[in-house]
């Protein structure tokens, strides 16, 4: 077995008092890991019939995780003291969470984009409990604010690149971190004050895929500057996020056309190893923001490349807009 007869019966003890049916997604993936994930799963749906278990099939780059909400992701087995602070994230899922003081609430409202979160824990760490609670609500209280909990030795391979050597340890957006005893205070002030050209591509892909592309064209916008993890959303693999990119300059060339331009030299950087759709939106961004003195002669050597047509057409689409603009 994979959980202890004694913390089944505090699972037990638990679901007894569930009001509701709670449903636990898995996802899987062809990691290895998976099966420690779905073992212990399935004997702790054993503990209540309360609890069901859904497995989402991730993709083949992906790591198994429960997914406790769309904000707040569980990449550890809720084993020894982990196990209290997890019922406890499960129960507040359903709802079941204390309105925040008044404090609290100021500071959370304060929030204006995304804060990728990830709290390395180990299973046998006396701090890593209390960490965990301070931080797993605001999940729930705050949709900006995204938490990955994560057991750093049964996945070395995500604390190790960051030089991780001690937990609990905090990281927010990659640029900050907290080893030990957490301050929630001085974490919401980092989280509302820091920079937001630090934003990592994470945290830009979120305000995309939760329709706010005017938002981050504002916050450029306000900036003067292109944040430097954005040319990896117009260049993304997925069309969604490259589509809400796309939106964002157009957004910006109404503005600022000048800034807008600007990102410009980066994306032709990565033209010639982009794929076909990628090269396609560079084109367009390239008749939308730019000029003929600066891409013209660029444009014009695509129209006697080899390239596709459709990519030779979008080149010409580009130079033919530039014309009409300079007679009207």
């Amino acid at each position: 077995m994979v959980i202890a007869e004694a913390a089944a019966d505090t699972i037990r003890v638990w679901g007894a008092r569930l009001s509701q049916t709670l449903s636990i997604r898995l996802r899987t993936t062809p990691d290895p890991r998976t099966g420690d994930f779905v073992r212990f799963l399935e004997e702790f749906a054993e503990c209540s019939d309360r609890v069901r278990i859904i497995h989402e099939e991730g993709e083949a780059a992906e790591l198994p995780a429960i997914l406790i909400s769309p904000s707040l992701t569980y990449q550890a087995l809720p084993l020894d003291r982990e196990l209290a602070p997890f019922l406890e994230i499960l129960t507040n899922s359903l709802g079941n969470l204390e309105r925040p003081d008044p404090a609290l609430q100021q500071q959370l409202a304060q929030i204006s984009w995304p804060a990728e979160v990830t709290v390395f824990i180990a299973s046998a760490c006396p701090h890593c409990p209390e960490v965990v609670r301070r931080i797993s609500p605001l999940a729930f209280q705050q949709p900006w604010i995204h938490v990955s909990i994560v057991d750093g030795a049964l996945f070395p391979e995500l604390p190790d690149p960051l030089g991780i050597r001690a937990v609990p340890t905090v990281v927010l957006d990659d640029n900050f971190r907290w080893t030990g005893s957490l301050d929630r205070n001085d974490f919401l002030e980092t989280v509302i004050h820091r920079d937001g050209a630090l934003l990592p591509v994470s945290a830009l892909k979120t305000l995309l895929k939760e329709g706010q592309a005017e938002r981050l064209a504002e916050m450029m916008l306000e900036r003067g500057e292109i944040f430097p993890a954005f040319t990896d959303l117009v260049t993304h693999p997925e069309w969604s996020v490259r589509l809400g990119a796309v939106v964002v300059v157009e957004e910006m060339a109404e503005k600022n056309p000048g800034l807008a331009g600007s990102i410009l030299p980066p994306l032709w950087e990565r033209f010639s190893t982009a794929d076909t759709t990628v090269k396609g939106d560079i084109l367009y961004l390239t008749g939308l923001a730019g000029s003929p003195e600066e891409w013209g002669d660029r444009l014009r050597a695509i129209l006697c490349s080899d390239l596709p047509e459709d990519l030779r057409e979008g080149a010409r689409e580009a130079l033919d807009g530039w014309s009409m603009r300079d007679k009207a």
